[in-house]
């Protein structure tokens, strides 16, 4: 085991994205990566699982599980 070397991830260096084509591009894509997660998450662990976020422009978006009472 003294031989193993450790994987960490790198630190990833957060900056505001000034371009705002390229802000709203990279919120959809994280948008669709977040609700797969959940969805996944809801799925293998059988929890209710909601997530409510916000577009740049303010735009509400939301994902719930099947299971949540509304």
């Amino acid at each position: 085991m003294e031989n193993e070397t450790k994987k960490s991830k790198q630190k990833i260096e957060m900056k505001f994205i000034e371009s705002e084509r390229a802000r709203t591009a990279s919120f959809s894509e994280r948008k669709i990566f977040l609700f797969q997660d959940a969805t996944k998450f809801a799925t293998q662990i059988g929890a209710d699982v909601g997530v409510m976020l916000f577009s740049p422009t303010g735009k509400p978006y939301s994902y719930g599980s099947t299971n949540i009472e509304t």
